[in-house]
C-alpha cells in the first residue's frame, strides 16, 4: 500500500525548491477588461455579506456549489420549459462571478491574496465552472433545437478551452496573470454568457427561428473565433518573450501546456461521428 504521508515527508511530491517557490509566491496580474471596473462597483455591494474572518476559498466554494446545484437542477428538469432552465443557470453564473470577485477582496482582507494555494484553488474552481458551463450550454442548445449541428458543440468546447487555458498557462510560464481585452476576457465572457442565457430564458425560440439563428451564428461565431485566436497568439507571444526568443524552448513549453487540447479534439471528433 502506498503511504502518501511518507511520500510527502520524503519530498517526492514537493521537493525543497518547489516548497520554497510556494512560500515565496507573489501574485502579479494585469486585467485589460473594459467591463471589470464597472462590474467591481456592483460586486462590492455584496462584500458586506461576506463574514470578516472566513477563508477566501470558502467564498470561491460557495460560487462553485451554486453552479453545481444549477447544473444538476437543469439536467434533472427534463421538461420543455427551457426558459426556466436558462434563467436558473444564468443567475447561477452571476452568483459565481460575484463570488469569484469577492474572494479576491476577502483575500486582501485576511492577507491571503498572494497565497499560492489560494490561487491554485481558485484556478481549479474556474476550470470546473468553465467545463460545466460549456456542457450546460451545449445541452440547452441541443434541447431547444434538436437539429443543431454538432459543429457548434465542438466550437463551444474549443473556444472555452482556449479562452480559459491560454491565460492560465501563460501565468504558469511567465508568473504573471494577464487578461487581455475582448470577448475571451473572463469578465466579458461571463457577462456575455449571462446575457445569452437571459435572452434565451425570455425567448427560447430565438434558437429555432432560422433567420434569428443564422443572424446569431453570423455574429457570435466569428467574434468568438477571432477572439480565441487572438488570445492564443497573445499568450504565445508572451511565452516566446519569456523564453528570450528561443524557439525550441517555446515549442517545448507549448507542447507541454497545450497537450490536453489534443484530448479535447479527439473527444470532439468521436462526438461528431456519433451525431
Amino acid at each position: 500500500m502506498i503511504n502518501f504521508g511518507m511520500l510527502l515527508n520524503d519530498g517526492l511530491l514537493l521537493d525543497d525548491n518547489k516548497k520554497k517557490a510556494l512560500r515565496n509566491y507573489k501574485y502579479a496580474g494585469e486585467d485589460q477588461s473594459f467591463l471589470a471596473p464597472f462590474m467591481y462597483k456592483l460586486w462590492a455591494l455584496f462584500f458586506i455579506l461576506v463574514p470578516k474572518r472566513i477563508s477566501p476559498n470558502l467564498v470561491t466554494s460557495f460560487g462553485l456549489i451554486i453552479v453545481l446545484l444549477a447544473f444538476i437542477l437543469i439536467h434533472i428538469n427534463t421538461s420543455d420549459d427551457n426558459g426556466l432552465n436558462c434563467l436558473i443557470y444564468g443567475i447561477a453564473l452571476f452568483i459565481y462571478q460575484t463570488a469569484d470577485a469577492l474572494d479576491g477582496m476577502q483575500g486582501k482582507r485576511v492577507h491571503m491574496y498572494e497565497n499560492a494555494t489560494t490561487e491554485i484553488f481558485d484556478h481549479g474552481v474556474d476550470s470546473i465552472v468553465t467545463s460545466l458551463t460549456s456542457i450546460a450550454t451545449i445541452t440547452r442548445l441541443t434541447h431547444i433545437d434538436k437539429h443543431l449541428s454538432p459543429i457548434y458543440s465542438v466550437f463551444v468546447l474549443l473556444t472555452s478551452f482556449v479562452g480559459f487555458h491560454a491565460p492560465t498557462y501563460e501565468h504558469v510560464v511567465t508568473r504573471k496573470m494577464r487578461f487581455q481585452s475582448g470577448p475571451c476576457n473572463p469578465t466579458e465572457a461571463l457577462v456575455g454568457m449571462q446575457l445569452i442565457y437571459l435572452i434565451t430564458a425570455i425567448y427560447p425560440l430565438i434558437w429555432t427561428s432560422e433567420k434569428s439563428k443564422l443572424l446569431l451564428m453570423i455574429i457570435i461565431v466569428p467574434i468568438l473565433s477571432f477572439s480565441a485566436i487572438l488570445c492564443f497568439i497573445s499568450s504565445l507571444k508572451q511565452i516566446y518573450i519569456h523564453h528570450k526568443g528561443v524557439l525550441s524552448m517555446t515549442i517545448k513549453s507549448l507542447f507541454r501546456g497545450y497537450s490536453p487540447l489534443f484530448f479535447v479534439i479527439i473527444c470532439a471528433f468521436f462526438y461528431c461521428l456519433q451525431c
